[in-house]
């Protein structure tokens, strides 16, 4: 699990920071394909923490995390049904950058408590 969350942490950090700079740089389609590919990796990310229930016990951080975002994929999945759904995607224009930053904070304080647990193990 440590690897896969040293891993999970960098891609996310890393490509964040990257699309940030092409944006602002290039001012072009880059903001778009950051803001999938960031998305993408992020889900793929949850999906295999789910999975695995590591750090989804009920209560924390990430808990919270899934639950609110597949409430927002609920929505988007309603929306050609009640079209009062559709609100959902303007939220996420600007919703969604800070939901990754977010979650990129989530998976640096996890890999914080994995690394010093592997300390404990030290005494």
């Amino acid at each position: 699990m440590l690897v896969f969350k040293k891993i999970d942490f960098w891609i996310s950090a890393t490509s964040i920071f990257v699309f940030f700079i092409l944006s602002i740089i290039r001012q072009d389609g880059a903001f778009f394909i950051g803001y999938f590919s960031v998305g993408a990796w992020q889900v793929i990310s949850m999906v295999v923490h789910q999975a695995n229930s590591w750090f989804v016990n009920k209560g924390s951080n990430r808990y919270y995390y899934h639950y609110t975002t597949l409430a927002v994929v609920v929505c988007m999945l309603l929306a050609p049904l009640v079209p009062f759904m559709f609100f959902v995607f303007y939220l996420l224009i600007f919703m969604a950058p800070v939901m990754a930053v977010y979650y990129t904070s989530i998976c640096f304080r996890e890999l914080r408590v994995l690394e010093a647990q592997k300390l404990i193990h030290l005494k």
